[in-house]
């Protein structure tokens, strides 16, 4: 089997184009897409809007949408992590790394088991949980637009500095 073929179904993510920080992921997230296994577009094109997903949620939220199925927020970026080689070669050297490795074994084992952890469905209401603080203060956060001296306002619930 060739790499291409294990990503042949294409898969979307829609993100709110309106929004610094999401550029800023999205652009990060292309970088590491070295096989180009993810198509991005805006939230607010066209073809969300078709398939439904402008109406049936709101922009703080980004959706992986592949084979008619979509998923939101969390298991978005889980999905996208997995599809991403860099994830699977880090995944596969930790897990290595704790086999092999007498004197690493401990702090490698309990990140890999921590990273096993937080990306299989145990870990997923504290990505939950995660997931909407960040999508809350994503006004705020590296790459916004919200410029210093707005911050702790109202563009920013948590009050970030």
């Amino acid at each position: 089997m060739r790499i291409g073929e294990v990503f042949q179904n294409e898969a979307v993510v829609f993100f709110d184009r309106d929004c610094g920080f999401c550029r800023r992921s999205v652009a990060a997230v292309r970088a590491l897409d070295w096989f180009r296994s993810l198509r991005f577009a805006p939230l607010q094109s066209t073809e969300a809007r078709e398939l439904g997903l402008a109406e049936s949620r709101d922009l703080s939220q980004m959706v992986f949408y592949r084979n008619g199925r979509q998923w939101g927020g969390w298991r978005a970026v889980k999905r996208i992590v997995f599809r991403l080689p860099l994830s699977c070669a880090v995944g596969g050297a930790l897990g290595l790394t704790a086999l092999l490795a007498p004197g690493w074994r401990p702090p490698i084992a309990g990140l890999a088991l921590f990273a096993g952890a937080a990306l299989s469905p145990l870990g997923n209401p504290a990505g939950d949980a995660l997931y909407r603080w960040v999508a809350r203060n994503r006004r705020c956060l590296p790459g916004s637009a919200c410029p210093p001296t707005n911050r702790g306002k109202e563009g920013c619930p948590s009050g970030l500095r």
